[in-house]
């Protein structure tokens, strides 16, 4: 019966005493897979009159990149195709989280470049710098798998002025060392 109770105490407190090292008190960690890579599909409305004579909307198929700057900051870099025509355009940027939990929503400002394939024009009327702002949320569904809902407006500089403004749901997949830390002395 005293054995019993010495191993129940022993497994109870290994519960509420932690074995930490002094040293390593206020030192940064940093995820051991810092990289994701994933698709979404999207669904965008033109804004303006030239862009809507074109199509009254586009659907996207866009290919999307993140990378863990820190727990509040991830660089993204995506590249995307609408249809219908053969639209092409490609982002990069800074996404602000404002939650570490599995719901994180975010918000978003990128820089890139877009052409669309719109009738009678020429290639340098169709094609121009691009900025995009978007807002949205991750939710983990594994520690590997991530679902990506975000609501993005394009501003491209071409002759036209294009805007679109959209929805794109995904998945983001990555390591499954994601919530694994290493200090970072």
């Amino acid at each position: 019966m005293k054995s019993l109770c010495v191993m129940l105490f022993v497994f109870l407190s290994s519960f509420i005493i932690q074995a930490m090292d002094s040293t390593e008190i206020g030192v940064s960690t940093s995820p051991l897979a810092i990289y994701s890579h994933g698709i979404t599909i999207g669904a965008f409305a033109p804004l303006n009159t030239e862009l809507k004579n074109e199509s009254s909307g586009f659907f996207e198929l866009a290919f999307i990149n993140d990378i863990y700057i820190n727990s509040c900051v991830h660089l993204f870099i995506n590249a995307n195709w609408q249809a219908p025509g053969a639209n092409f355009g490609a982002d990069a940027g800074a996404n602000w989280m404002f939650s570490m939990s599995s719901f994180r929503p975010f918000v978003g400002l990128g820089i890139g470049a877009r052409y669309f394939d719109k009738s009678g024009n020429t290639f340098g009327e169709n094609f121009g710098p691009e900025g995009t702002m978007h807002a949205g949320f991750l939710l983990e569904v594994t520690e590997a798998v991530q679902f990506c809902v975000q609501v993005p407006y394009y501003l491209t500089l071409n002759n036209a002025k294009d805007q679109e403004l959209g929805v794109e749901v995904g998945f983001l997949f990555s390591k499954p060392y994601r919530h694994a830390k290493k200090l970072n002395y």
